[in-house]
Parts: structure tokens; sequence; C-alpha cells
């Protein structure tokens, strides 16, 4: 690490570098500014300040146009992020590059967790690795009559029995 690098950097009114996160209750107040950047990296974002929206599931949803939506270094299917949130407007990350910031389960209108295929398991729960795609153990989050894992035995050998 250079002299300008640190272990974690916490946001609290200032961007301040510490050797470790201390515990509190209180987090950053709705709206900080930034007034220094440590940087380093392709993907770094400057920002002049910093402002969250109450959502349905907390105080810490990025605005629609904050300059961290898509800032990522990767898409959201990588991160496990598919079915989350950053932004009030409730509209999925799914493979676009991934949003800076914290992440909630996408919910509907009436604040439940989106369920596309009404199947009454919602769809981050269906896609248990969070990456969009039906993969072993998980059950497809677009199809209600997807049960998971079938074995169908076509051609049972004579006297075998079947359960």
């Amino acid at each position: 690490m250079g002299s300008n690098s640190c272990p974690a950097c916490l946001l609290r009114g200032q961007v301040q570098c510490v050797k470790s996160i201390p515990s509190f209750t209180s987090i950053a107040p709705p709206s900080i500014s930034v007034s220094v950047l440590i940087t380093s990296g392709s993907n770094n974002t400057n920002l002049a300040t910093l402002t969250y929206q109450t959502g349905p599931l907390g105080k810490y949803y990025q605005p629609t146009n904050s300059v961290l939506i898509n800032a990522g270094s990767r898409t959201a299917d990588l991160a496990s992020l598919y079915q989350f949130t950053a932004t009030t407007n409730q509209v999925k990350e799914t493979n676009s590059t991934v949003d800076i910031g914290l992440h909630y389960v996408a919910v509907n209108a009436q604040g439940q967790p989106i369920d596309t295929d009404g199947d009454g398991i919602p769809d981050y729960q269906e896609d248990a690795n969070g990456n969009g795609t039906v993969t072993s153990g998980e059950t497809d989050w677009q199809n209600a009559t997807d049960l998971g894992l079938k074995v169908i035995i076509t051609k049972p050998k004579n006297n075998s029995l079947i359960p």
C-alpha cells in the first residue's frame, strides 16, 4: 500500500481513513459533503456530494441521476445483485454495470419482494445465487410451473421398484 492508502475508508461527514471500522449506531446522514477522496483504480468516482433517498426498505437508496449508478467495475449479475436495486424506482440491476452503494431487494408497489412468475416465491429466493439464470438448486423465477429439478424415469428396468 502507498502512503495514501488505508484498509478502510469511512464516510461520516467527510471521508476519513481508519485502520478498522468502529461500531456506532448512526451511520451517515442522508446528505454528506465529501471533501477528501483517496483515489487509486480505474473505477473510482469523485463525489462533490452524496445524497440518499428514503425508499420502502431503508433510507440509503441512490437517486436515479447519481454518478454512482452503473459506475461499478463489473455487471450486477456477476456481483450476485441481479434481483436487487440501489434506487427508489425499484428497477432491478439485472446484468447492467453494477451501481456503487447499498443494494436492497427489489420490491413491488405493495412493498413486497418482486415475484415475476407469481408462484409465491420471491425472485431473489428462487435465484439464490443472484445471477439471473437458473442453476443447480434453484427454481426458475420466470416460470411458475418450474418446481425444481425433476427426475423422470422413462424406461424402468423389469422388476424395478419405483416409489
